[in-house]
Order: C-alpha cells, then sequence, then structure tokens
C-alpha cells in the first residue's frame, strides 16, 4: 500500500486507486498539520515569536511534501490517460489565474463559472475515468490483465 500511495516519481502510470489514496492521505495530513499550527498562529494584535515561526515551517513540510505527491499522482494518472504532462498547465493555472482575474460580480463573474468547470473536469478526467487498456507510450498498464476462460486453470 505504501507503494501506491508514497510514490513520488513523476514517471510511468496510474490507475484511479493510488490517486484517490493520495488525495485521501494529503487531505488527512494537511488537516493534522494546520490543526497542529493553530495553537501557534499569533492572536489579533499579537506578533508571532519565533518558537511560533519555527513550529510552523516544520509543519508546513509535510504539506508541501504531501502537495508534491498529489503533482506527481496526477502526471501518472496523466501518462495512464496517454496525456502528457503538461496537460497540468490548464488543468491547475487556468482556475487559479480564473479566481485571481473573476470578481464576485459583473461581467468577469463568468471566470469563476470557467473556473469551476474546469476543476469539475479535472475531477472526472483523473478520478473517474478509465486508463487506457494495455500499454501505452508511458508504460504498461497498471491494472492487471483481465483472465479470459483460455487464461483460467485446468480443473
Amino acid at each position: 500500500m505504501d507503494k501506491l500511495i508514497f510514490n513520488a516519481s513523476v514517471s510511468g502510470r496510474a490507475n484511479r486507486k493510488p490517486y484517490w489514496l493520495t488525495a485521501l492521505v494529503a487531505c488527512l495530513v494537511t488537516a493534522a498539520c494546520v490543526l497542529g499550527m493553530a495553537p501557534f498562529l499569533p492572536r489579533e494584535g499579537e506578533t508571532a515569536n519565533a518558537a511560533a515561526i519555527i513550529a510552523i515551517g516544520i509543519l508546513i513540510l509535510p504539506i508541501l511534501y504531501v502537495l508534491w505527491l498529489c503533482i506527481a499522482v496526477m502526471v501518472r494518472r496523466l501518462h495512464d490517460r496517454d496525456k502528457s504532462a503538461w496537460w497540468l498547465l490548464p488543468y491547475m493555472v487556468l482556475p487559479i489565474m480564473f479566481d485571481l482575474i473573476a470578481e464576485d460580480d459583473g461581467p468577469l463573474v463568468i471566470l469563476k463559472v470557467a473556473s469551476f468547470l474546469i476543476t469539475l473536469w479535472v475531477l472526472v478526467d483523473l478520478g473517474f475515468l478509465k486508463g487506457t487498456t494495455g500499454p501505452n507510450r508511458f508504460g504498461p498498464d497498471p491494472l492487471p490483465a483481465p483472465q479470459t476462460l483460455a487464461d483460467a486453470p485446468a480443473p
């Protein structure tokens, strides 16, 4: 199981299981780190002391590692779908860019809708659609080949 979740490599392919397991671990680790940071965050009107800054800095490290794991598994999922890692640019950059440009009201609110739709498509593409059956240009199929009656052992 640790091979599925903690694979920081961007080469090869990953099916949906490691994608969802990595997402689950990322949520749990991030939540634990944020909760761990809460006591060290300065209150209104206070300044952070050195111990708080060090503690927060240490608790950010697992979040950064998990972020890398998420990016790596997204690249491998793209490979499983026979897509280049370059697809991460529109998948990640466009929603962020649209959200930064968009206003809460006015004509640019359409960018928020576009951001949501792109994010939804990323979720469908990487999280729900099956990868390429058999080998592709990024490597062998991570799922075992289905057994046929001819492959079944004789009784």
